[in-house]
Protein backbone atom coordinates (compact mmCIF):
# COMPACT_ATOMS: atom_id res chain seq x y z
CA UNK A 1 0.00 0.00 0.00
CA UNK A 2 1.19 3.87 -0.45
CA UNK A 3 1.25 3.76 3.25
CA UNK A 4 3.75 1.51 3.73
CA UNK A 5 5.80 3.04 0.83
CA UNK A 6 6.19 5.91 2.62
CA UNK A 7 7.14 4.66 6.18
CA UNK A 8 9.52 2.94 4.08
CA UNK A 9 10.88 5.99 2.57
CA UNK A 10 10.56 7.69 5.90
CA UNK A 11 12.64 5.08 7.66
CA UNK A 12 15.24 3.83 5.09
CA UNK A 13 15.70 6.47 2.57
CA UNK A 14 14.86 4.24 -0.26
CA UNK A 15 11.75 1.82 -1.15
CA UNK A 16 11.70 -0.68 -4.19
CA UNK A 17 8.61 -1.03 -5.93
CA UNK A 18 7.53 -4.03 -7.76
CA UNK A 19 4.94 -4.65 -10.04
CA UNK A 20 4.37 -0.55 -10.91
CA UNK A 21 5.12 -0.64 -14.45
CA UNK A 22 3.83 -3.56 -16.77
CA UNK A 23 6.66 -6.13 -18.63
CA UNK A 24 5.82 -4.48 -21.59
CA UNK A 25 6.16 -0.91 -20.52
CA UNK A 26 9.51 -1.88 -19.37
CA UNK A 27 10.64 -3.78 -21.68
CA UNK A 28 9.96 -0.67 -24.59
CA UNK A 29 11.50 1.50 -22.81
CA UNK A 30 14.71 -0.07 -21.84
CA UNK A 31 14.88 -1.71 -25.91
CA UNK A 32 14.06 2.00 -27.27
CA UNK A 33 16.53 3.76 -24.52
CA UNK A 34 19.23 1.17 -25.39
CA UNK A 35 18.80 2.06 -29.46
CA UNK A 36 18.88 5.92 -28.57
CA UNK A 37 22.15 5.77 -26.79
CA UNK A 38 23.87 4.31 -29.83
CA UNK A 39 22.80 6.99 -32.09
CA UNK A 40 24.21 10.73 -31.22
CA UNK A 41 22.58 13.84 -32.59
CA UNK A 42 24.43 14.79 -35.42
CA UNK A 43 23.17 17.74 -37.46
CA UNK A 44 19.21 17.86 -36.56
CA UNK A 45 19.22 13.79 -36.52
CA UNK A 46 17.55 12.37 -33.53
CA UNK A 47 19.92 11.11 -30.83
CA UNK A 48 21.36 11.59 -27.66
CA UNK A 49 23.44 14.42 -26.92
CA UNK A 50 26.34 15.17 -23.82
CA UNK A 51 27.06 17.58 -22.07
CA UNK A 52 30.26 16.15 -20.73
CA UNK A 53 32.51 13.86 -22.00
CA UNK A 54 31.16 10.40 -20.50
CA UNK A 55 27.63 11.78 -20.02
CA UNK A 56 24.45 11.20 -22.45
CA UNK A 57 21.35 13.35 -22.45
CA UNK A 58 17.91 12.50 -24.04
CA UNK A 59 14.32 13.61 -23.91
CA UNK A 60 12.47 10.78 -22.81
CA UNK A 61 8.89 11.88 -23.83
CA UNK A 62 10.64 11.58 -27.92
CA UNK A 63 10.72 7.67 -27.72
CA UNK A 64 7.32 7.60 -27.75
CA UNK A 65 4.92 4.53 -27.29
CA UNK A 66 4.89 3.44 -23.62
CA UNK A 67 6.94 5.39 -22.23
CA UNK A 68 4.45 8.46 -21.69
CA UNK A 69 2.24 5.31 -19.79
CA UNK A 70 5.54 5.52 -17.52
CA UNK A 71 6.10 8.88 -16.62
CA UNK A 72 2.66 9.45 -16.05
CA UNK A 73 1.45 6.51 -14.09
CA UNK A 74 -0.99 8.31 -11.84
CA UNK A 75 0.03 5.14 -8.83
CA UNK A 76 3.70 6.99 -9.22
CA UNK A 77 3.02 9.88 -8.71
CA UNK A 78 0.42 10.16 -6.01
CA UNK A 79 3.38 8.25 -4.03
CA UNK A 80 5.27 10.98 -4.85
CA UNK A 81 2.85 13.52 -4.14
CA UNK A 82 1.81 11.90 -0.72
CA UNK A 83 5.79 11.33 0.10
CA UNK A 84 6.15 15.38 -0.64
CA UNK A 85 2.92 16.70 0.85
CA UNK A 86 3.04 18.46 -2.01
CA UNK A 87 1.21 18.68 -5.46
CA UNK A 88 3.99 17.51 -8.54
CA UNK A 89 4.91 19.87 -11.42
CA UNK A 90 6.74 17.79 -14.35
CA UNK A 91 9.59 20.31 -14.66
CA UNK A 92 12.26 18.99 -16.21
CA UNK A 93 12.72 15.24 -17.88
CA UNK A 94 15.47 13.34 -19.22
CA UNK A 95 17.27 10.27 -19.78
CA UNK A 96 20.71 10.21 -18.20
CA UNK A 97 23.60 7.90 -18.92
CA UNK A 98 26.73 8.20 -17.74
CA UNK A 99 29.60 6.08 -18.93
CA UNK A 100 32.29 4.60 -16.80
CA UNK A 101 35.82 5.75 -16.75
CA UNK A 102 38.59 3.54 -17.70
CA UNK A 103 41.60 4.06 -16.02
CA UNK A 104 44.38 2.46 -16.45
CA UNK A 105 46.49 1.10 -12.77
CA UNK A 106 49.76 -0.37 -13.62
CA UNK A 107 52.27 0.82 -11.96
Amino acid sequence: SNSNVINTLDNYGFVVIRGLFSEDTLTYVANKTKKILHSPSVLGSVGYYKKTYQTKFYDPLLLGGNTVDLIINEEAISIIEKYLNSTCILAELFIKHDEGIIRNNRL
